[in-house]
C-alpha cells in the first residue's frame, strides 16, 4: 500500500482504533529493543553469576585455612591464639569479622587486630587471584544451573543475531518516527483542529504503522515477535541445554576459548 493509499484507510481508525495500533507498535518496539540489547545484557548477567560462584569457591578455600597458619605472615605480637579462642578459627572468620570484631576478643588490642586482619586479607587476595571458576556438569545447585542457562541463552542469541541485527535496527528506525507522527490520530479533537497537511501526515503514518504490524505478524517475517529466549533475567534454556552450552569446560563466560 502506498503512502497516498494509507491515509484514507487509516481515517476510520482515528481515536480508539489508533490507540490500539500505537499500543501494539509500542509493544513490538519494546520487544525489538529488548532483543537488540539482549546479547550484552546476557553476558553481563553471566559475568555476575560467575563472580558469585567464584566467590563461593574463594570463601570455601578460606574456611579451610586455619588462622594459626598465618603466624609468620601476621608478624610478632599478633595474638593469633587469642583470636582462635575468641571464635576466629579460620581466615574466612577474620575476613568476615574485620578488625572491629577482633578487638572485642579479650587480649587483642587494635594493633594486634590490624596485624591479624591484614595477614588474613592478604591471604584472601592471593587465594582469589589463584581461584578459577570450574564448571561441573554434574552439579545441580541453583546458582550454577542459572549461570549455565544464561550461557546457553547467550549462545542461542549469538547464533540468531547476525540475521536479526539489521531487521531489528530497520524496524526501530522506521517505527519510532512513525509513532511520533501518528500520535495525533489517537485524539479525534486534535485531528479535527489540525491543518490539512498535518492531518494527512498523521493518517499516512498511522497507515504505515498498520502495514508494519501486519508484516511483523507474518510467519517468518518478524523474528523479533518471539525472541529466542525469555527476558534477560529469566533465560528459558533448560538444564540439559545449559550443560551442552557449558562444554568444553575451559570456556569463559563470554563464550570464548580460555
Amino acid at each position: 500500500m502506498t503512502s497516498a493509499q494509507n491515509a484514507p484507510a487509516a481515517k476510520s481508525m482515528v481515536g480508539d482504533g489508533a490507540k490500539q495500533v500505537l499500543a501494539q507498535v509500542e509493544d513490538l518496539v519494546r520487544r525489538a529493543a529488548q532483543l537488540q540489547a539482549m546479547p550484552a545484557e546476557l553476558r553481563e548477567r553471566a559475568r555476575q553469576q560467575a563472580s558469585i560462584l567464584t566467590s563461593e569457591r574463594v570463601n570455601a578455600a578460606l574456611r579451610a585455612i586455619p588462622l594459626l597458619s598465618l603466624k609468620g605472615a601476621a608478624g610478632r605480637g599478633a595474638r593469633l591464639q587469642q583470636a582462635v579462642d575468641g571464635g576466629f578459627r579460620t581466615v574466612a572468620d577474620v575476613v568476615a569479622g574485620g578488625p572491629q570484631r577482633l578487638v572485642s576478643v579479650p587480649g587483642i588490642g587494635p594493633q594486634s587486630a590490624q596485624q591479624i586482619h591484614q595477614a588474613a586479607t592478604a591471604t584472601a587476595g592471593r587465594v582469589a587471584a589463584e581461584t578459577r571458576l570450574v564448571i561441573d556438569p554434574e552439579r545441580r545447585d541453583s546458582p550454577q544451573t542459572a549461570m549455565l542457562a544464561t550461557l546457553a541463552a547467550t549462545t542461542q542469541v549469538d547464533a540468531s543475531m547476525p540475521t536479526l541485527r539489521q531487521p531489528i535496527a530497520a524496524l526501530l528506525d522506521q517505527a519510532r518516527p512513525l509513532m511520533a507522527a501518528a500520535e495525533r490520530t489517537t485524539s479525534r479533537s486534535r485531528m479535527l483542529f489540525a491543518g490539512r497537511n498535518t492531518k494527512n501526515d498523521a493518517l499516512v503514518a498511522l497507515g504505515q504503522l498498520q502495514s508494519l504490524m501486519a508484516a511483523a505478524q507474518l510467519p517468518g517475517a518478524g523474528p523479533w515477535v518471539r525472541p529466542p529466549v525469555g527476558p534477560v533475567g529469566d533465560p528459558v534454556a533448560g538444564e540439559d541445554s545449559a550443560r551442552v552450552a557449558a562444554h568444553p569446560r575451559d570456556r569463559d563466560v563470554g563464550g570464548r576459548d580460555a
